[in-house]
């Protein structure tokens, strides 16, 4: 938000607001809102970054300039126009870990809890039993 007491001595920054639209590389997603016309790159992809729960380091934006695509620097103005890489969607991505997520047992409530995990897109599961068979001791 503009604060009138961020201008220091002989600045004039704009208060005025006007449309950004920023678009996922790759994607059809975009996602329009207002912001100032002195809101810098920083400022949305900070904003961008706590809002989807990853790194800003790894956003970078592409703005079209002419007939060619130019970079936008951490210090500029965010453009009208944005293509934003570095994410997938504008919705917060769940963790990624880097070891697998271990149920223990392969009964009816541990093949019930991967079958839910596959379900909701998470295939990095590993289920161990101290049974040779699948199915606890249910069919033992």
């Amino acid at each position: 938000v503009f604060n009138p007491e961020w201008q220091g001595p002989g600045k004039s920054l704009s208060a005025s607001w006007r449309q950004t639209s920023l678009k996922i590389f790759g994607t059809g997603e975009t996602v329009s809102f207002p912001v100032q016309t002195c809101t810098k790159v920083r400022d949305v992809k900070e904003a961008l970054a706590n809002s989807l729960m990853v790194d800003s380091g790894g956003i970078s934006f592409v703005v079209k300039q002419g007939c060619s695509s130019r970079l936008q620097l951490d210090i500029e103005e965010v453009g009208s126009q944005v293509t934003v890489r570095g994410i997938e969607s504008f919705r917060p991505t769940a963790h990624r870990w880097p070891h697998p997520v271990c149920v223990i047992g392969a009964g009816y409530h541990g093949l019930k809890t991967m079958m839910m995990y596959l379900k909701s897109g998470n295939s990095n599961v590993v289920c161990f039993d101290r049974n040779a068979r699948v199915g606890g001791y249910c069919w033992i």
